[in-house]
């Protein structure tokens, strides 16, 4: 793609102070606020954790990693074809952090609610029995398999304006989250958008009007994502003949949440992508998910649109020596996510 392809969002702070409060988020583990901004749409404003403090002797006086890293995997999102939520760079109350638009006021959605994938899961163990489940972001079952079975994905509508099955976008985020070394894809950061308002059980057996069926949502939360080191170990992984600590290193140490059996080690990103590719091919024979992805993948231009994101911004916001960290890094992990994906094609 080239630099005129996609829009340019705004690479600076802008202050909302004049939004008004509509409420809190519950999940997740930071405080978010939704805000009506003055033309009456709702976001949701979260501050990003402030890796500075850590950062004893650097010159960088904050870190900005979570909120930058929301802007960058939208634009990720853009080129691979992902449906993703809206981030902008917000100013709230002297806090720094994103907005997120709300995706449920679209006029296509209004009625619907968000389900998070930990909810299908708790109504697996409740329909067996299982009272107070360990359903916590290391929950110990949390493979790919109970992420495909034990919600509504190989039945569900395609996410908002897309075209292809939902399975298809699931391998679309795991295969995201491997670009950008998002370890953090847990069971309350990715869902369905139902129906019905009630806050009933989520369904788990096909309607019989599949048009009643949940839709899968648009992905959203990847501030966990990129390199969360102080530029100066940035710098030094850089320049390191040390093979045990270059960028490649650093993109190969990262695990997921997704285990490999229940009870088992946690995943590498690329080793769930694979995972989550030789189970829907399985179930859906001849979908050739793995071998669409890499294709995608392939033509993905790292140092087009991406990296002149990167390297727009200000570098009071993204250091030089991150940016260049983050570029090298984008174009390793796509290397490795390419080969996991023509492994799982074979």
């Amino acid at each position: 793609m080239g630099d005129d392809s996609l829009p340019s969002p705004p690479l600076a702070y802008q202050s909302i102070d004049d939004y008004n409060k509509d409420g809190y988020e519950g999940e997740g583990s930071k405080r978010k606020e939704w805000l009506r901004a003055p033309d009456g749409a709702r976001w949701l404003f979260k501050e990003g954790r402030n890796n500075a403090e850590r950062w004893v002797g650097e010159d960088t006086s904050s870190d900005h990693t979570e909120n930058w890293a929301e802007i960058v995997a939208e634009r990720v999102c853009a080129c691979l074809g992902l449906p993703c939520a809206e981030y902008r760079l917000a100013s709230y109350g002297g806090r720094n952090g994103t907005i997120s638009r709300d995706f449920l006021e679209a006029k296509a959605l209004r009625g619907t609610e968000l389900f998070l994938a930990l909810e299908y899961m708790r109504g697996y163990y409740t329909e067996r029995g299982v009272d107070n489940p360990d359903l916590s972001r290391n929950h110990r079952e949390y493979t790919i398999p109970a992420s495909v079975f034990r919600t509504p994905l190989l039945g569900a509508n395609p996410p908002p304006e897309c075209g292809e099955p939902p399975f298809y976008y699931f391998v679309g985020y795991l295969v995201l989250d491997a670009l950008i070394s998002n370890c953090d894809r847990h069971h309350q950061n990715w869902g369905f958008l139902e129906k019905d308002g009630d806050k009933k059980m989520p369904r788990f057996a096909p309607a019989v009007d599949h048009e009643m069926m949940p839709r899968f949502a648009p992905t959203f939360d990847h501030g966990a994502g990129f390199c969360k080191e102080r530029p100066a170990e940035q710098k030094e992984r850089l320049t390191t003949k040390d093979r045990g600590y270059t960028v490649a290193a650093f993109c190969e140490k990262g695990k997921t949440r997704f285990r490999q059996a229940a009870g088992g080690k946690c995943l590498k990103p690329t080793e769930a992508v694979g995972e989550a590719c030789r189970i829907i091919n399985g179930e859906r024979p001849g979908c050739g998910v793995a071998g669409r992805w890499a294709e995608i993948v392939d033509g993905l231009d790292v140092a087009g649109d991406i990296a002149l994101l990167i390297n727009a911004f200000p570098c009071d916001i993204i250091p030089d020596v991150c940016k260049e960290f983050t570029v090298r890094m984008l174009k390793i992990n796509r290397a490795r996510v390419l080969t996991a994906l023509r492994e799982a094609g074979e």
